[in-house]
Parts: C-alpha cells; structure tokens; sequence
C-alpha cells in the first residue's frame, strides 16, 4: 500500500482495476493536511472505485438480461436498486 501514494504523486491520479482515473491535484501540496487527504484518497479509490464498477458493470448486465428475457422491468436509481415492474 506504500507505493499507492508513490505512484500518485508520480502520474497525479490513480486508476481503479477497469480504468476509472481519479485526479489527486493535493497528492503534492505543501500543506501537510491537503496532502495527507490526498494520499488517504489515492489509497483508498482504487479498491472503492474498483467496487463500483463491479457493481455498475453488474447493473448493466442485469438490465440487458431483462431485455433479452422480454421482461417489463427495470433497475431504478443505483442508490435504490429496487427493481420496478
């Protein structure tokens, strides 16, 4: 986990495992506080960024299965993950 920070500092961002880059415009601020934030953020997003497109990528594949099963349904906001019908 010691190298996240290292790698963000270098490039700026980091990158969750499908890709989704997150901007770390602090990683190298001055101010130790900003900083710090910054690196809890970059160790942080690649296993809670990898997370949600788990979940999306799911979402997407569950909502394709309804369409190829004919089924009147549909998945609601992300936050709710109600199915509605």
């Amino acid at each position: 986990m010691e190298e996240v920070p290292l790698r963000a500092r270098e490039h700026g961002y980091v990158r969750s495992i499908y890709g989704r880059i997150r901007p770390l415009p602090g990683i190298s601020d001055r101010n130790a506080n900003i900083r710090k934030a910054a690196e809890r953020e970059a160790i942080n997003m690649p296993i809670q960024g990898t997370a949600s497109d788990i979940v999306k990528i799911a979402m997407l594949k569950v909502d394709e299965e309804f369409k190829r099963e004919g089924l009147d349904a549909q998945l609601l906001d992300a936050g709710t993950r109600r199915i509605a019908g």
